[in-house]
């Protein structure tokens, strides 16, 4: 059962906008989460919701993916193994880190 996300946890990826150092892998945090909804005291990632890369292109990703079980006002909740996209170059990354407090299926 995949893990819940939040603001301080992880993400993995690539990132190819066609510069010579392209392809290369990306990683970042969440930094943006619901006040609605927090999992041992951090705010909860939702779709939509975005955070930096260590991109060399100043790259940020967005959550796209989310759970069909649990949702905030609609809006589903990111877990681990859900997909990220690079928003510079729209290439898929994923959640790889979650809170080992709660756990529910996807």
């Amino acid at each position: 059962m995949p893990l819940i996300t939040t603001i301080t946890h992880k993400t993995r990826g690539t990132c190819d906008i066609g510069d010579d150092c392209c392809p290369h892998a990306r990683s970042g945090n969440n930094d943006e989460g619901t006040p609605l909804l927090e999992v041992e005291g951090q705010l909860v990632q939702l779709v939509g919701h975005h955070g930096p890369c260590n991109c060399p292109h100043g790259g940020t990703f967005a959550s796209v993916e989310g759970s069909g079980l649990m949702d905030v006002r609609g809006v589903p909740v990111t877990l681990v193994g859900h997909a990220t996209v690079c928003e510079k170059c729209g290439r898929r990354g994923t959640h790889i880190q979650g809170s080992g407090l709660l756990d529910v299926e996807k």
